[in-house]
């Protein structure tokens, strides 16, 4: 067992130097950071219910225990089993992240360049900022989230910085009206699982591509959908607001669409026991001044 009493620094004066655990470290004190300017590698327990840890990882590592990883690179792999609780507060994931079944995943800052994965029975929340492609300023894009399980988004902004891509086939809940932004390039939203707005009176915008054929559910408030692409298929109701309707859509006999204004330029299908509501007004190939659009199949 290790143990770090304070804010500390493992500091390398030259080389490369390994740091591995596979017994127990604790950081019992200090509310600040300790630092590790070594490699790590865990397979044990990682306890620092105390401040936060600046890790470099490296190899193959598989977490248990309770810590708030605040800054460092993480260019090995990372399982968090299930006892592990992992609050990601900054540093960027370069290689795989993961969180498996019973695991606890709190992302609150960092950026996201290599894989992150949510197992079925795994979950995860997004509060305050987080970025997908940042790279230290160099945006040149990338990250990719697969979510199985749960996520919960209760912060505020998602950056993408091109190619990033979330595709959700679990539970995707919405806790506002947040924003998922584009800061550059072209970053993808996939639903095949279930999307929910849970909270917020207004409208939650995903500036990035989007497409679903899963389920998705506004009880609170609305969504902007701005840049749909492929064939889409709505299950479940959606409260949709301000939007360019750009890509096929059809409204499946179990779903309901309440449109609130916006522009319809692909195809729009309602299905036999589907429901469309328009309230508002709506444009038909209006297309931002151009009045060139064609959609067609307003309604089965």
């Amino acid at each position: 067992r290790v143990l770090f009493r304070s804010d500390y620094s493992l500091s390398s004066q030259a080389g490369t130097n390994l740091f591995i655990n596979t017994g127990a470290f604790q950081k019992i004190t200090g509310a600040g950071i300790a630092t590790f300017d070594w490699l790590v590698t865990t397979t044990g327990t990682v306890n620092a219910p105390t401040g936060s840890l600046f890790v470099n990882w490296t190899g193959v590592s598989t977490m248990h225990g309770t810590m708030n990883w605040s800054g460092g690179r993480m260019a090995g792999t990372m399982l968090l089993v299930g006892d592990a609780v992992f609050t990601w507060s900054g540093g960027v994931v370069t290689n795989a992240l993961s969180a498996a079944s019973g695991a606890v995943l709190n992302w609150s800052g960092g950026d996201l360049i290599g894989q992150l994965t949510v197992a079925t029975g795994g979950t995860m929340t997004i509060s305050n900022s987080v970025s997908f492609g940042y790279n230290n300023g160099n945006a040149n894009g990338g990250g990719a989230l697969t979510n199985n399980g749960s996520v919960l988004w209760g912060g505020s902004g998602i950056y993408g910085y091109g190619g990033a891509v979330i595709h959700n086939a679990g539970l995707w809940q919405t806790a506002g009206d947040y924003s998922l932004s584009t800061a550059a390039g072209t970053n993808t939203f996939v639903n095949t699982g279930t999307l929910q707005k849970i909270a917020g009176s207004g409208t939650a915008t995903f500036d990035w591509r989007f497409n679903t054929i899963g389920t998705v559910n506004t009880t609170s408030g609305s969504l902007t959908l701005n840049r749909w692409i492929g064939d889409n298929l709505l299950q479940g109701t959606l409260n949709l607001a301000g939007t360019v309707m750009n890509a096929p859509l059809t409204v499946a006999s179990n779903g309901v669409l309440n449109w609130f204004g916006g522009d319809l330029l692909g195809a729009l299908t309602v299905a036999t026991g589907g429901t469309l509501t328009i309230s508002n007004s709506v444009l038909v190939g209006y297309n931002n001044g151009n009045a060139n659009g064609n959609a067609a199949n307003l309604g089965a």
